[in-house]
């Protein structure tokens, strides 16, 4: 949806198709470890570099970024500003140079890999940026809504999923592994 609502339209052209195609997604790279999904507490920066943008930071919990045709990374690029203002969306592959990803265990949703990111000055061109320099925490907001009710769908879709194992339906699911940790042995 950010790209429908945002997208130039050399950015439409390229990357719509491929998505109503069911060729690839995108994936949305805002959370960061001391920032939470809070655009306006974020701390990735992208720093202008003649016709180019630089992107420096972490960010955490990026469901399926490795896979993504593109990943939608929120950076700062107003040092002063604060809260949602001074925060713009860039499109960028995710395997440009100078990113570096990492695999996170989870508990639970294994069918959607989540990865921690580095970005170490992460070139971009001006035409891979989204939407209105320092604008990106508003597209961020008219998308929302609708993310979200696509999330709670994918939610209903792993419970589902869920339901099936304990139930004993899907093949292997009536062995009962022991399980070998408590939360209280684990470290905070």
């Amino acid at each position: 949806m950010t790209l429908i609502t945002s997208g130039s339209p050399t950015q439409k052209q390229a990357w719509i198709p491929k998505l109503l195609a069911g060729k690839g997604a995108f994936a949305l790279a805002l959370s960061e470890a001391e920032a939470g999904s809070d655009a306006g507490a974020l701390q990735t920066r992208a720093v202008k570099s003649g016709k180019n943008w630089k992107i420096t930071g972490r960010k955490i919990w990026i469901s399926g970024a490795k896979a993504a045709l593109q990943m939608v990374v929120a950076a700062r690029t107003d040092s002063k500003s604060r809260g949602g203002k001074g925060v713009t969306l860039f499109l960028v592959s995710p395997d440009a140079k100078g990113i570096s990803m990492t695999p996170l265990e989870k508990i639970g949703n294994r069918c959607s890999l989540s990865y921690d990111i580095g970005f170490d000055e992460v070139l971009v061109s001006d035409e891979a940026r989204l939407g209105v320099i320092g604008e990106g925490f508003d597209c961020l907001k008219k998308n929302t809504v609708l993310c979200s009710f696509w999330i709670s769908i994918g939610s209903c879709w792993d419970c589902t999923g869920s339901c099936g194992c304990c139930s004993g339906t899907r093949p292997g699911t009536q062995t009962i592994w022991p399980i070998d940790w408590t939360f209280s042995g684990a470290s905070t």
